[in-house]
């Protein structure tokens, strides 16, 4: 039976509301008082990819699956499954902020749900401006038997179904719980261990898993930004020590989003769009950005010879060890992070010796 009304989670059914009393006068939709109510072909109408996903993180707040349908296939050419007709059960499942992605994902439990692949993640990607698939789509080519296997895993990719817009991609659903914050490091710490261990020898030049990824050149120049506000003296050898890592450090196999909310109690691990060869202590890096609520660099320090320096991957630890530091100081000032101010400007001055000025 499809779900019909409002997800039971007071803060999105507030936005999704508030969303719908803003817009729905500026689409001329002021008639109607819910979305499933607009008249015919109204809500499907997007003409860019940024009504797309407002609208649709609206309808999925009401759970309105047909209408979210309705829109795919108007945009972007290609056809869901149709939830109505094959699907026990359908939802939405959470909310992303990916740029090339549409932030609405939805779970489907097929008629027999005890046959394999019965249970479905959906995901729609649009297919210009963005490697995103295609970084999923090469490492799925190259290490998907490794890495659909064993404790950690990353859920096995289905089906793939492209339009002229847009392209929607299934994977096998798997229900469980994240990681909490006191394990996201070891439980991350273990998938590093496990993407270090794949072998290297694929990486060619020009690939996409050899190319940085949006994120990172995003991060890095809001880190540069940062660093000419706060210590422009530093920026030269920052740039300096940047090229050094990018150029010869040795580049491994990284998720390239690794976060709590990424790594599920089973073992799954979510949301490769970000993946490719990077230089080693990327991934780590992430996690201490984004998971390590650290007080101090000799905390952070600490955690990554603990968790990572210490992996027997035939690479000296120094690597791991500064590599660690560069990219928590890139993912910490360049995104949304756990680490303070005064811990990123130490942070700093740890990576970039005599860089701290005077008066500071």
């Amino acid at each position: 039976m499809l779900v019909t009304d409002k997800l039971r989670f007071p803060f999105r059914q507030a936005l999704a509301d508030k969303l719908w009393r803003d817009s729905k006068h500026v689409y001329r939709l002021s008639g109607a008082t819910a979305p499933w109510e607009a008249r015919s072909g109204a809500m499907d109408a997007c003409h860019s990819w940024e009504e797309l996903k407002y609208w649709s993180y609206i309808v999925s707040c009401y759970e309105q699956h047909a209408i979210y349908e309705q829109m795919l296939s108007a945009f972007g050419s290609v056809e869901a499954l149709d939830a109505s007709r094959i699907a026990a059960k359908v939802k939405f499942v959470g909310s992303g902020s990916g740029g090339s992605t549409l932030n609405s994902y939805r779970s489907i439990v097929l008629d027999d749900p005890s046959k394999p692949g019965s249970w479905l993640f959906e995901k729609v990607y649009r297919c210009e401006g963005s490697d995103d698939l295609e970084r999923v789509l090469a490492l799925v080519r190259q290490f998907g038997d490794r890495l659909y296997t064993g404790d950690i895993f990353m859920p096995r990719l289905l089906d793939v179904r492209n339009g002229r817009e847009l392209a929607i991609v299934y994977s096998a659903f798997t229900p469980s719980a994240r990681v909490s914050a006191r394990q996201a490091v070891a439980r991350g710490a273990a998938v590093v261990q496990k993407l270090m261990a794949l072998p290297t020898d694929s990486l060619v030049s020009g690939t996409v898993l050899s190319e940085p990824h949006s994120n990172y050149l995003q991060a890095l120049t809001k880190t540069r930004d940062w660093i000419a506000g706060k210590r422009p003296a530093a920026l030269t050898a920052f740039d300096n020590l940047s090229r050094k890592i990018n150029d010869s450090y040795p580049r491994y196999l990284a998720h390239g989003d690794l976060h709590r909310k990424n790594i599920l109690v089973s073992g799954a691990v979510l949301d490769w769009d970000s993946c490719g060869f990077y230089p080693i202590g990327y991934d780590p890096g992430l996690i201490m950005a984004r998971g390590l609520n650290a007080e101090s660099v000799e905390e952070l320090e600490h955690s990554l010879v603990k968790y990572f320096a210490a992996m027997n991957i035939g690479t000296d630890a120094r690597f791991m060890l500064l590599g660690g530091l560069y990219f928590t100081l890139v993912f910490g000032a360049g995104k949304k992070s756990a680490l303070s101010e005064s811990v990123l400007e130490s942070l700093l001055t740890k990576i970039v010796p005599n860089s701290e000025v005077k008066g500071h």
